[in-house]
């Protein structure tokens, strides 16, 4: 049994991986909106952004979304406090540490992010493309790393192992997530590469896949004839674990679109357990979209 998280971390298509990529961009200012409007409350656990994993005890502070202060010069350090509330999360959610999380559209060998690639505690694993938005970077907890290590990678997409099974992370192309042919194509892609690495085939695709209805991915992979794919969750909202009292329709920036999303291989792995982070966990907003956690383990 593993545990392990997916978020994306909205960034541009600029080829300089730093700060200002990832920043306050223009989905990031509309979820921050919309909490705001809502008068969202984050429920901030205690953690160390300089330890991520290092797991404290003692009960969440509830506090408003705050709305982006776009005048201040570009950081990380809500982004480190953000990790740290995933992983906190994780383990008081699903009862057990979580042993990676992958953030999508996140390049940490870029400028900027020294801190993130020392944290004493993980291993950062990086995923690198041209572009920002095409990136992924892997925090696995050290203890974790003979279990859980980068398999295979590509633009969009992330795979590894962990704990036996194989977990194909994605940020699917908006250019590419309206056409079933395209999207089983990019599908098809990962499943070559992940055979080419001697892994029997893909067991979970979990991240950001900009589907247009709620069985577009199942359907892809289903396509695949390699295996028997479910959704792991079903319903039409989602109520961030890090938010009190609060359910939206959707996972993506205007809270309207199950973007992010969890499909497994019924005949290959169980899911136990599921839940969604906000994009604003530290009363900051950190991207556009929720991230989540899954407790999963191999058959």
């Amino acid at each position: 049994m593993a545990t392990f998280a997916y978020q994306s971390f909205e960034s541009s298509s600029s080829k300089t991986h730093d700060a200002r990529a990832i920043f306050q961009r223009m989905f990031t200012q509309k979820a921050n909106k919309l909490a705001t409007d809502e008068s969202v409350e984050a429920l901030i656990a205690p953690v160390n952004p300089a330890m991520p994993s290092e797991i404290y005890e003692g009960p969440a502070k509830k506090a408003k979304v705050e709305p982006l202060d776009q005048g201040i010069t570009p950081t990380i350090a809500f982004l480190q406090a953000h990790i740290g509330q995933m992983f906190r999360n994780g383990y008081s959610n699903l009862g057990v540490g979580l042993s990676a999380f992958v953030c999508g559209e996140l390049d940490v060998q870029g400028t900027d992010f020294d801190p993130m690639r020392a944290f004493p505690n993980l291993d950062a694993h990086s995923s690198a493309a041209d572009k920002n938005c095409q990136c992924f970077t892997a925090f696995v907890r050290k203890e974790q790393a003979g279990t859980t290590k980068p398999l295979v990678s590509g633009p969009s997409y992330y795979v590894l192992e962990i704990s036996g099974m194989t977990v194909a992370f994605v940020h699917v192309p908006n250019a590419i997530c309206k056409s079933s042919e395209d999207a089983s194509t990019f599908y098809s892609g990962i499943h070559a590469a992940v055979t080419q690495h001697k892994a029997s085939g893909i067991d979970i695709v979990i991240g950001d896949t900009n589907q247009q209805q709620s069985d577009f991915t199942r359907n892809c992979l289903n396509g695949l004839k390699n295996g028997t794919f479910a959704n792991a969750m079903s319903g039409s909202s989602v109520s961030p674990v890090d938010n009190h009292a609060y359910t939206a329709k959707g996972t993506n920036s205007g809270g309207d679109k199950m973007y992010d999303v969890c499909v497994y291989n019924t005949e290959r792995v169980a899911l136990d357990q599921i839940a969604y982070l906000s994009q604003s966990a530290t009363g900051n907003t950190v991207t556009d979209h929720m991230g989540m956690m899954v407790k999963a383990h191999a058959l």
